[in-house]
């Protein structure tokens, strides 16, 4: 459902609920996939309190400013804090800094990639179908009639 009053010239988000942390993880983890599509202007982020809104608010501050003081390196968030790395390497693996974060890692079963399309799914765990831009349905008939 909308979340906030209705005004002139704003879009209000969209509160989306899901039967499980798996599954939310996946939306939140697929959603960088619809950048290039049509859906290019769609986010997706977490539920924040308050307090968690003010401090990622400060962070993407602090990321701003390393973005703009060291153009040639790759500036991230992780794990509250701002990371910075060469471009073009991975980083190293990490484990949270406290216990309290959330922990969402989408169980996906192993197994042996056998085309192109198997291997860049072996890296990332999105479905095809919604890397792809193909998870669109048609929408069912309303139940209520219009008159």
């Amino acid at each position: 459902h909308r979340v906030g009053a209705v005004r002139t010239g704003f879009v209000r988000p969209v509160k989306a609920t899901f039967h499980s942390n798996e599954t939310a993880a996946l939306a939140l983890k697929c959603g960088k996939n619809l950048r290039g599509t049509r859906y290019s202007k769609v986010y997706i982020s977490p539920d924040r309190t308050r307090e968690e809104r003010e401090e990622r608010k400060g962070l993407v501050s602090q990321l701003r400013e390393k973005i703009r003081s060291d153009p040639g390196q790759y500036h991230y968030i992780s794990y509250g804090t701002v990371c910075s790395r060469e471009r073009g390497t991975t980083p190293s693996p990490r484990t949270p800094a406290s216990t309290s974060q959330p922990s969402f890692s989408p169980s996906i079963p192993p197994s042996t990639p056998r085309t192109a399309l198997d291997r860049a799914s072996a890296s990332n765990p999105c479905p095809a179908s919604h890397r792809m831009g193909l998870a669109e349905q048609p929408r069912a008939p309303s139940p209520h009639p219009t008159s």
